[in-house]
């Protein structure tokens, strides 16, 4: 299958540009689309602050201007990403930029291919350690910090060694996929398989019994005969905030829920209604494209879609099937969300998903089933190409969407 991704020395992680942008921004920022940067663009410093509050940045560049070092110091705050500043700079607006917490500035006379040459060399130079990506792992009462190495079954704290928690963060972003006794042992220990297996087998007896999982009718660790063992249950990557969330941007998620609310009453069929739904979400930023689907028997059916090719849209004219191979398929039939931070590492268990996004190049996928009065009534899915998936507050949001977009569904069945 090919990989899906971000092509080498090209940022994971989205680059936020600040306006307003003039020509040579224009042109820049063009430059990079074309090059496989994936760009957020904040047209003033309100926005601005609201995108870096929902994602991790690799970078912030600011259009350079008479007000750039407000902005740094306005936006310093909400992000640890490099800041640069680009335009032609002077001495004397160096040294202002610098104390503004600006990181570099960067002349863009000297042309594209220069620019992203030094954004490249700065990013090289940025701490891998504060790079974004999945934080917590929550699988049905059980939850691990992959950053403070915490673990809590239904709310208490586990004691777990060392070892133990490394099987049990590996055999959790594995999910579903039976893992060789040698692979846990070699990624765990080091060891070979032969010295491993018996200290592994010793490791999984001592999480079975603080997890409270019966061996015979495991509800997390199972054994898989002959090959190794298996996380048994559903798995939710959730990223990290980067900083808690301001007033103004708790008022932006209200507004937004309200504004569907409201919307939706003119609504005359569920095609509009879920064109609405992706307007308000593809306005929130949270996502880079985004579907709705209505189950019908045993088959999902496109409502409507943002975001997405023209390839991938072809590919699910005729519907997806409710077969777990597909991660909206398996929150429909779960009826709970799924959601991971990279296609790539959960591809052998979603493998539908990996191929049906295969030419989009997205990592993180998130998965909403839509409740409807006798069942599921159908799903949302948002990609993003970012490896980063979304935190609690994003959760809630989107759940929060989906539970409005339902409510006018059963009322339009009534009519």
């Amino acid at each position: 299958m090919k990989r899906m991704g971000t092509p080498s020395g090209i940022p994971e992680q989205p680059v936020l540009v600040i306006g307003p942008c003039g020509a040579e921004i224009t042109r820049l920022c063009d430059s990079m689309n074309a090059g496989g940067w994936t760009l957020l663009i904040a047209e003033n410093l309100d926005r601005a602050n609201w995108l870096a509050s929902i994602q991790k940045v690799a970078v912030i560049l600011i259009a350079g201007g008479p007000n750039a070092h407000e902005v740094a110091r306005a936006i310093r705050p909400v992000s640890n990403a490099p800041l640069v500043v680009l335009g032609a700079p002077t001495p004397q607006s160096v040294i202002s930029l610098v104390e503004a917490g600006v990181d570099a500035v960067i002349d863009t006379r000297a042309g594209d291919d220069d620019v992203l040459a030094r954004l490249g060399a700065l990013l090289r130079r940025v701490d891998r350690a504060s790079a974004p990506g999945v934080r917590f792992l929550r699988a049905d009462g059980l939850a691990v910090d992959l950053l403070a190495r915490e673990v809590t079954l239904n709310g208490a704290d586990l004691a777990l060694s060392p070892t133990e928690y490394a099987v049990l963060a590996l055999l959790m972003t594995r999910a579903h996929e039976a893992l060789p006794v040698q692979t846990i042992v070699r990624q765990v220990w080091g060891w070979s398989a032969a010295d491993g297996r018996n200290a592994l087998r010793i490791i999984v007896n001592r999480l079975r019994r603080k997890l409270e999982d019966d061996p015979h009718s495991p509800r997390y660790i199972a054994a898989v005969r002959g090959v190794g063992y298996r996380f048994n249950t559903d798995v939710i990557e959730m990223g990290d905030r980067p900083t808690p969330p301001s007033t103004s941007h708790r008022n932006d998620l209200l507004n937004w829920i309200e504004g569907l609310a409201f919307s939706l009453i003119e609504c005359d069929s569920v095609v509009e209604a879920g064109d609405l739904l992706l307007d308000a979400l593809s306005a929130s930023g949270y996502a880079d494209g985004m579907a709705v689907f209505q189950v019908d028997g045993d088959v999902m059916h496109l409502v409507a879609v943002r975001g997405m090719s023209e390839a991938w849209t072809e590919r699910v004219t005729g519907g997806i099937p409710l077969d777990p191979s597909f991660a909206s398929a398996q929150s429909v039939l779960t009826g709970e969300p799924v959601q991971f931070g990279d296609i790539h590492a959960v591809g052998g268990h979603f493998r539908a998903t990996a191929e049906q996004l295969v030419d989009e190049g997205v990592r993180a996928g998130h998965f909403f089933p839509i409740p409807g009065r006798h069942g599921v009534w159908g799903n949302l899915g948002l990609v993003r190409r970012s490896g980063q998936p979304f935190d609690e507050s994003a959760m809630a949001f989107c759940s929060a969407m989906c539970a409005i977009f339902a409510v006018y569904v059963e009322h339009i069945g009534d009519r």
